[in-house]
């Protein structure tokens, strides 16, 4: 079964994020973006082609109800942060605004 999950079903993408993403594409209040009313931070990658850092502008618009919105653009990164090989620089960014936006 394992072997048959690895090689038939396994994807880098699962799928309730591609469900989710694709609802939220007709419909955003279907994924709840509109009812997050803590701080929000959002990092784009320049060279990311699915959302770009060129869109920053227009983001902080889907969070009416956040407390605030950060919107940092990460140059020389793509798409998946987690993975690219400055990840150390965004993981430093979100340290420091965790810091500055958590209650002391």
């Amino acid at each position: 079964m394992i072997a048959y999950d690895r090689s038939n079903l396994a994807d880098l993408l699962t799928r309730g994020q591609l469900v989710t993403g694709i609802f939220s594409i007709f419909d955003p209040a279907a994924n709840g973006i509109g009812q997050v009313t803590g701080p929000v931070l959002v990092q784009l990658g320049e060279h990311d082609a699915l959302f770009p850092a060129a869109l920053a502008a227009g983001e902080a618009a889907f969070y009416a109800s956040a407390a605030s919105v950060t919107v940092q653009s990460l140059p020389n990164v793509g798409h998946d942060v987690n993975t690219h090989l400055d990840n150390q620089t965004s993981w430093q960014l979100i340290d420091t605004w965790l810091s500055a936006v958590s209650p002391r």
